[in-house]
């Protein structure tokens, strides 16, 4: 099993962990939890180097899962969420032409800024940081910072999600030789709120 798909495996393990400890935590009065699953597109906006021999390496748009895990606490003006987004068949392409699949995975710990709430709809933003974890043939990891924005529309404990957000990081392409990289992924999902 891939470095990647082990820090997936690994996500969703303290996911549940932290359903299953839910009705010990209901008790406390105000504080929420709740999970949000997607699906999302990747959308790299810059090359990852350039190679003399290879040419340039881009890597092509795929879709992505997710699932987030937010805490909020009344005594704080902000939320608190673990983020997992997982590019599936993510494709590395260079001019000669060789082209490489892998995976990339970004986890982050976010605090999160809601604004008011208008009818059913709430807007809200986002700012974290984190690890982006690229695996193709060979593996890189890279401190990323996670910006981003959306909005959720609750019906009862059930609510829906669309968000816009960035992971900024630096890929080291040859040795030297970094670059910076704005991935950017547009999710949908569903907010189940556990309490």
């Amino acid at each position: 099993m891939s470095m990647a798909k082990g820090m997936v495996r690994n996500f969703f393990a303290v996911a549940l962990l932290g359903v299953a400890a839910v009705p010990a935590s209901a008790q406390v009065p105000g504080v929420s939890f709740t999970v949000v699953p997607s699906v999302g597109y990747f959308a790299p906006l810059s090359s990852l180097g350039d190679a003399a021999v290879a040419g340039e390496a881009k890597l092509d748009g795929a879709l992505t899962i997710g699932l987030s895990a937010e805490l909020g606490v009344p005594a704080l003006p902000f939320g608190i969420r673990a983020n997992l987004e997982h590019v599936l068949d993510a494709k590395m392409e260079q001019d000669d032409p060789e082209s490489g699949e892998g995976s990339i995975t970004m986890v982050t710990g976010d605090i999160v800024f809601g604004g008011p709430r208008l009818l059913p709809v709430r807007p809200y933003l986002l700012v974290g940081a984190g690890v982006k974890r690229y695996d193709f043939d060979t593996t890189e990891s890279d401190f990323t910072g996670h910006v981003g924005g959306g909005v959720d529309v609750k019906f009862g404990p059930i609510g829906f999600v669309a968000e816009v957000s960035d992971y900024i990081s630096q890929f080291e392409f040859a040795p030297g030789e970094t670059k910076l990289q704005n991935d950017v992924v547009a999710r949908l999902g569903f907010r189940v709120g556990m309490f």
